[in-house]
């Protein structure tokens, strides 16, 4: 094998991936209160730069697994759903 393709077979799921992964960092952060599901939503959907996603993808991985479990306890439905 000379070559090998890479395919992103769902290109949305990287953008909400990287929604998430904000939100979540965003919600590890002081002065954020989520009181109900509104909150949450209007955080979730709070702009954002790729220079929040470049600076965050160096992060160490359990980091990034730690904001993605936030997600799960706030929401309350598995990672599989979200994804």
């Amino acid at each position: 094998m000379d070559k090998i393709e890479v395919c992103v077979l769902n290109p949305e799921a990287v953008g909400t991936s990287e929604k998430m992964m904000v939100c979540a960092a965003r919600l590890t952060q002081k002065g954020h209160k989520i009181k109900d599901l509104e909150d949450f939503i209007e955080l979730y959907n709070k702009a954002y730069t790729k220079n929040t996603v470049a600076a965050m993808a160096k992060l160490p991985y359990p980091t990034i697994q730690k904001f993605g479990i936030i997600n799960v306890v706030i929401v309350g439905v598995s990672r599989r759903f979200l994804a």
